[in-house]
Formats: structure tokens, sequence, C-alpha cells
């Protein structure tokens, strides 16, 4: 679909700093929105520009999205975290130099933490944020500048989501969820043997303990600083799949 931009002047296409991206010429330009790749594919069907993905972002704003790439995607692991923070650095010095009125970013897994360390480095606010299936990661830092409108949207079904958070985070909710199977393996035992007081004792803290699993588990994807919506059986590639899209749009791109 060919989706005609609203641009205030030409626009110039160029190649900046390896990435794929239409520039504006001027600082002049209309409203700028820019996709940023998640972890391990640098280019992503979805950011295509003959992807569904793209046609319905590019329908939604009224004109066609940057592509932004970050290469070093593979160097997404604890301590270190490399990858994000060297695609953080490229994406704040490419965003400093974009120009464009407002400022909207929509990015998918772990480049969700790429913008919010390159935040910390931008001279201007986002208009729109929108996070895609985003690990929230304890490690990481949260957002550092300013957006008019954050999203966070996840599935409480994305077990990818979830392996891309904090040892810290991912080793609680093993822990608890321990504990809890436990605590009920015990009260299936009591039950078995007559002990009913012991039994209700065993599944009251078992209870507890998966509860506390389930805190873990959605500390990986609930941000504080932002409007959250929560699907129920997505998978990590749902997330930026149309479908999803239009159901969060009018509360995270058009108002």
């Amino acid at each position: 679909m060919k989706v005609i931009a609203k641009w205030k002047r030409a626009c110039a296409w160029s190649l900046v700093a390896g990435l794929s991206v239409m520039q504006p010429a001027t600082a002049a330009a209309a409203d700028v929105t820019v996709l940023v790749n998640g972890s391990f594919n640098a280019y992503p069907p979805w950011m295509d520009d003959w992807s569904p993905e793209f046609s319905a972002i590019a329908n939604t704003f009224g004109y066609p999205p940057i592509q932004f790439r970050w290469f070093d995607n593979e160097a997404v692991y604890p301590p270190f975290y490399g990858g994000i923070f060297n695609g953080a650095f490229a994406l704040a010095s490419f965003l400093n130099g974009i120009g464009g009125d407002n400022l909207n970013l929509i990015a998918h897994s772990h480049g969700g933490n790429v913008v919010k360390i390159a935040s910390y480095y931008l001279s201007r606010p986002f208009r729109h944020l929108i996070h895609l299936g985003t690990p929230v990661n304890w490690d990481l830092y949260p957002l550092g500048g300013y957006a008019y409108s954050f999203c966070q949207v996840s599935s409480y079904t994305d077990y990818v989501q979830f392996g891309g958070s904090s040892p810290w985070q991912v080793g609680n909710f093993g822990y608890e969820q321990y504990l809890a199977a436990r605590f009920f393996f015990d009260a299936g035992e009591a039950a078995f043997n007559g002990d009913w007081d012991l039994f209700a004792y065993y599944m009251a803290e078992g209870a507890y303990h998966e509860a506390q699993a389930n805190y873990w588990w959605l500390s990986t994807k609930l941000e504080w600083y932002a409007a959250n919506y929560m699907f129920g059986g997505e998978s990590h590639g749902d997330l930026h799949e149309p479908p999803v899209w239009y159901a969060i749009r009018n509360q995270c791109a058009l108002n």
C-alpha cells in the first residue's frame, strides 16, 4: 500500500550510520515516527515497507514511518547488556539530528530498552512512545526523557518478554514457584492422610507463594511510568501485528 508522506518540505533519502531510513532534509519537516527493532534481527519483517504492520502504522499517523535498526542486537544479556547500550547511543545521535515537529517512537522487545536508555541523551521529548513486548528489566534504566504519551503493551503469556528481564526478577519468580509447588504437594499428602488442618495450612502457604510468583512475573511486563495494556494469549511476535495495533492505537497513537 502506498502512503503519501505529509511532509512540509521535500524529503531527502539518505543512509545514516548504516541505517535504512528516510531522513527529513530540514528541521521543518512534519511529525516523525520511528520504528525500532528488537533483539537478534535488525531486519524483522514487520518493519518492512510492504508489511501489514508498516501500513497500519502509516495509515494511523498519515505518513510512512522511518526504520531505525540497531545491529549489535545479540549482546543483550547480563551483566553488561552491551548491545542495548550501543544501540541506545546510536539511536540518541540519530534522533537528535533527525528534525521534525512531534517525535513518535514504536519499539518492539528490547528495542524499547534501547529507547529508554537513549532518552537520557535526547534534546527533545517524545510525543508518543509505544513499547510492544518490551521486557521491563530492573538492571536497565527507566525512561529518562519525557513522553507526553507512553504505552507499554504486553501479553501475559509472552515468555520471551519474561526471559528478557533481569536475573533478579527471573530468579525470584522461579524460587516462589518452587515454594508454591512444594506447599501444594505437601497439601496433597495432608489430604491423603486426612489431616485437613494441615491441608488448609499448606494450601494457604502455596497460594501465598503463587501470588508472589505472579508478582515477579508481572514485574517483567508492567511499566511503572506508562499506561499498561495487557493481552491474554498473544505471543511475543503477535504484539507488533495489526490486530494489536488497532486495539491500542486510539489510546496510544491518536491521543
